[in-house]
C-alpha cells in the first residue's frame, strides 16, 4: 500500500472527513451554527448526526454528504463567487483595476441598490461563454435595468447571492425546525467585508466569518484529535477560534432587504 510505495513502514495515515468543504465545516460549532462554505460554490447547510431523507428535502434539492465523525452535512449547493470571479477575469483584460476587491468593493458601497437582480440558481450562469453577457442577458428578459459597469454588475451579483442564501435558509429551516441563530460563513470569501454585511443584512442574523483557509485547518485539526495531540473537536474549535481569530458582523438595515427578498422571491419563480 502507500506505506510500501514510499518506503515508510511506520508512516501513519489519518483517513481525513471524506471532501475539502467536510473538512472546513469541522470548524463550525454544530450547537449554535448553521455554516456556509462559500468560493466557486455556496453550499448553505448544518451538521446533523443522521441524514434527512423526507420527499421534502429531496423536492427542495437538499442533499446529505458525510462529514467528520460520521456526522451529516445536510446542505444545499448553490453558486457562489464564480459569478464575480469569472466577470473579472473579463475585465481583468480592458478594466484591471476592477480585478481589486478594496476598489470594487469602494464603489459598490455608494452605488444603488436593488437595480438589478438574477437567480444565481439559473443553468445559464454555470458555464456561460461571457458570465456579464449572461447577467445582462437575464436582466433584460426580466424587464430589468442591465448592470453596465463593472460596479452594478458586482453589486448585481452580492444581493443576488446574499438574497438567494435568505431563501435557502428559509428552506433549511423548514426541513429542520431550526432557527439557527447564527451562520458561520468559511472560505476565501469570508474575508469580503462588504458581502459578509450584505450577509448579515439578508439573513437577518449575525455572521462570523472565517478562517478564510477553512478546508486546511479543520484538516490539521482532525488530525491532531486522531493523534491524541488534543482531546476532541470542542477544543480543536477552540484553539482554532484563538489562532484565527473570526469577524463578526451584525444585521442593520434590514427593512430594504426584506422589500428585495419578495421582489427576488416573486423574480424567480416566475422565470422557472
Amino acid at each position: 500500500g502507500l506505506q510500501d510505495e514510499l518506503g515508510q513502514r511506520n508512516l501513519q495515515v489519518i483517513a481525513g472527513a471524506s471532501h475539502d468543504t467536510a473538512a472546513a465545516v469541522a470548524c463550525t460549532d454544530p450547537e449554535q451554527s448553521g455554516y456556509i462554505s462559500l468560493g466557486t460554490w455556496g453550499m448553505l447547510g448544518c451538521l446533523k448526526s443522521e441524514p434527512i431523507l423526507s420527499e421534502k428535502a429531496m423536492e427542495l434539492g437538499f442533499a446529505n454528504e458525510g462529514a467528520a465523525y460520521g456526522d451529516i452535512r445536510f446542505l444545499f449547493n448553490s453558486l457562489g463567487m464564480n459569478l464575480l470571479k469569472k466577470c473579472m477575469d473579463i475585465w481583468a483584460i480592458h478594466q484591471p483595476e476592477y480585478t481589486s476587491f478594496k476598489t470594487l468593493n469602494e464603489a459598490v458601497n455608494l452605488t444603488k441598490p436593488f437595480r438589478s437582480l438574477i437567480n444565481p440558481r439559473d443553468e445559464q450562469f454555470l458555464i456561460p461563454e461571457d458570465m456579464i453577457q449572461a447577467i445582462q442577458q437575464y436582466c433584460r428578459q426580466s424587464d430589468q435595468p442591465e448592470p453596465q459597469t463593472p460596479v452594478e454588475v458586482t453589486r448585481c451579483i452580492y444581493e443576488s447571492l446574499a438574497l438567494n442564501f435568505k431563501e435557502i435558509l428559509s428552506r433549511l429551516i423548514e426541513l429542520t425546525n431550526y432557527d439557527y441563530p447564527q451562520i458561520h460563513v468559511l472560505g476565501g470569501a469570508s474575508q469580503d467585508s462588504l458581502f459578509m454585511q450584505f450577509l448579515a443584512n439578508a439573513l437577518k442574523r449575525p455572521i462570523i466569518a472565517g478562517p478564510a483557509e477553512a478546508a486546511a485547518i479543520g484538516n490539521i485539526t482532525i488530525q491532531m484529535v486522531q493523534f491524541g495531540d488534543i482531546s476532541d473537536m470542542e477544543e480543536g474549535r477552540k484553539i482554532i477560534e484563538k489562532s484565527f481569530p473570526y469577524t463578526h458582523y451584525r444585521p442593520n438595515d434590514t427593512g430594504p432587504w426584506e422589500e428585495a427578498f419578495v421582489y427576488f422571491e416573486n423574480m424567480i419563480h416566475s422565470n422557472n
